[in-house]
Parts: C-alpha cells; structure tokens; sequence
C-alpha cells in the first residue's frame, strides 16, 4: 500500500473519530500561466493537521509506508515540534494515526546519538583519511627502496649491439657515470636521500592524538595507563569516556521509557496499568575497570557512620542494596534455624551443661 492510500484511509478513519483532519502540501509548484507557487509550510511539515473535537488540542501526522524513512528535514521538525509537547507522529496504518490522536504518542521510537544524529566516527573523517594518507606514503617508500640511490662511477658495463648498457637503470634506481674522472679509481655507493622519517612519525603520532581528543576517547595504548593502573587512577583517565556514556544513558533511557510507554498503551485498557511504564528503571553495565579491593575497604569504614543501605550502595557489583539487605537477613535467619535445628538433633555425650554436671554427681 502507498503512502498516498494510506493517507486517505486514515483522513477517512479521524473523521468518523470526532476530528478535522486537513491534507498539506509543502514545496513550490508551477502555476499554469508559468509562475512559481509556494505553499509558505516549512520543510519537514507533516503530512495531515487536523484538531480533535473534543477538547480542540492539534495533532499533525506523518504518513509512511511500511518501509518508509523520515528524512532529516522531518526529523528536525519532529524535534521542534516534540519541544512544544504537540500530538504529533509517524503513522503507517490507521491505527498508528489513531494511537498518536487519542494517546499523544509516537509509534516511531528514534535511538540517537546527538542532536546532531551524528556518530563519533563522522567528526574525524577527514583526520582518519589523512593519517591513512601518511601510513600509505610510508608504506610506498619502504617498498619501492627510493630512501637510497646506488651509483657507479669509472665503471664500464656490458653494452648491447646499440651501444646501451645492458642494466635497467630506472628500475633499480641506479646512476650511471662510466668516465666521469679517468683519472680516479672506478667508486659504487649509495646516496643517501634526506630522511623524512621523523617528520612523518610526528606528523602520524599528531594525527593520532587530535583523532582521540576530536572523538573524546582515551588511547588505551598511551604510556600514561601503565603508569599507574590504580582503579582510582583508570577512571580519571577515561572520565571523557564516561561523560559520552552518561549522556547515550540518559537518551536510551528517555527513548526507553517512550517506547514502554507506547507498549504499555497498546496491551492495557487500564489507565493506572497503562501508566506503570513510569516506574521502569533501566541498568546499564560499564565495561570498566574497578578496584574491589578498595572499594570493599571503603564499605567497611563506612559501617557505623552511614546507614547499611548506603554503605551497600559504596559496592558497584551491588544493583540493588535494599534487596541485598534482604538477602542478608533471609541468610542469617536460615543458619539461625539450621543451628537450632542441628543442636536439636545431637546425641547426649554431645551435649554439654550444668544438668549433665548434676547427673553425673548425683
């Protein structure tokens, strides 16, 4: 189904649900007697804008087929329109256009990296395509041997029938001078090149570094990370790493909680149910190096000074320290019960006390 008929059946649909839908057009169009018309709607304006009844609160929808993408211009003017809270989405059947009028939602959950919707890569193409440039160079140097010229001087070789000596000179990158001093003694040596090779490590080694300054990413390679591997010390040294990693949280969480939202709307007719997205908590696991040693220490001088939920909560293997508590006392009533339960069971010879004492008395 196209997009077109889409747009009919659901212009059709929010018309028998007590709403004005209107169709718009953006763009320029040429009049018949050759002039140019424009519409006057921005780029990115969706395709139908209409206003419920009963309370008269606009909604504009996006049309779409089943495989197709909002463009860019779309997609900014979806955020323009998501920071003024209007009902807005991205339908592709009727009933999308019906869950964004009645709900407010949008059945399109975006995942982005920024506000620019631009990756880590993408700021440092340009820094990547010149070190790539440099390692080539590099690399053709070595492999065609140009860093050193071989010469022969007041040395004659075998000449073919033209008078040319029978050798390939470019090839080899050889010079070639049989009489230049009939008076000095026949010389073969190597003329050195001036050697670039410093001036292309500092450039390769400056390219490097601004790559992982650009993309804020520590060089797990640097020398600085064998000088102190302390858990303390790791982490200030990947702290820029950490920022990135708190703020990608921040936007999966948001878009998380606005893709349950649209399920929980979807499964459940009860308002309070359908509510409960709003006390979803999400975890997310860093792959980060931590010293539990320390960390562990630092718990235990806490006891006494803090309360033991917070003293849990000092332990980042610990996700929950309310549940932790409870796993606690439920394993200390357990071995209170299982020693009851075993002096129970002892046989008398085993059992030691005062009555024994007056038994044996007596």
């Amino acid at each position: 189904m196209t997009e077109h008929e889409i747009q009919k059946l659901i212009q059709v649909a929010l018309s028998q649900h007590k709403c004005s839908v209107f169709r718009t057009n953006v763009g320029k169009v040429q009049t018949i007697d050759k002039r140019w018309f424009d519409t006057g709607l921005p780029q990115g304006f969706p395709d139908l804008m209409g206003y419920r009844w009963v309370d008269n609160q606009i909604f504009m929808i996006e049309v779409k087929s089943k495989t197709g993408k909002p463009r860019k211009d779309q997609l900014r003017f979806h955020d323009f329109l998501q920071s003024h809270n209007v009902i807005h989405g991205i339908a592709r059947s009727v009933k999308d256009a019906l869950m964004i009028v009645d709900g407010g939602l949008v059945p399109a959950v975006e995942f982005y990296e920024n506000e620019e919707r631009q990756s880590v890569f993408e700021q440092i193409i340009t820094l990547q395509d010149e070190l790539d440039h440099v390692m080539s160079q590099k690399a053709n140097q070595i492999a065609y041997f140009d860093n050193a010229y071989m010469f022969m001087f007041n040395i004659t070789l075998d000449e073919d029938d033209d008078g040319n000596p029978k050798f390939d000179f470019k090839n080899n990158r050889l010079i070639y001078a049989p009489t230049v001093d009939p008076n000095s003694d026949p010389k073969v040596g190597f003329i050195q090149k001036p050697d670039a090779d410093g001036m292309q490590e500092n450039m390769i080694d400056h390219l490097q570094k601004s790559i992982y300054e650009n993309t804020e990413i520590a060089n797990l390679r640097d020398e600085n990370f064998a000088n102190n591997a302390s858990g303390v010390a790791m982490q200030y040294k990947l702290l820029s790493m950490q920022n990135k990693a708190d703020s990608k949280e921040r936007k999966f969480t948001k878009a998380l909680k606005q893709m349950y939202k649209i399920v929980f709307q979807t499964l459940f007719d009860n308002d309070s149910q359908r509510e409960q997205w709003s006390t979803l908590k999400f975890h997310f696991t860093r792959n980060l190096p931590d010293d539990i040693s320390s960390m562990i220490s630092a718990a235990k001088n806490a006891e006494g000074m803090v309360s033991q939920q917070t003293q849990l909560s000092l332990l980042p293997f610990v996700k929950d320290p309310q549940a932790e508590i409870e796993q606690i006392n439920k394993e200390k009533q357990e071995n209170i019960k299982n020693a009851q339960q075993a002096a129970g069971s002892l046989p008398d010879y085993l059992n030691s006390g005062e009555d024994d004492a007056k038994s044996e008395t007596e």
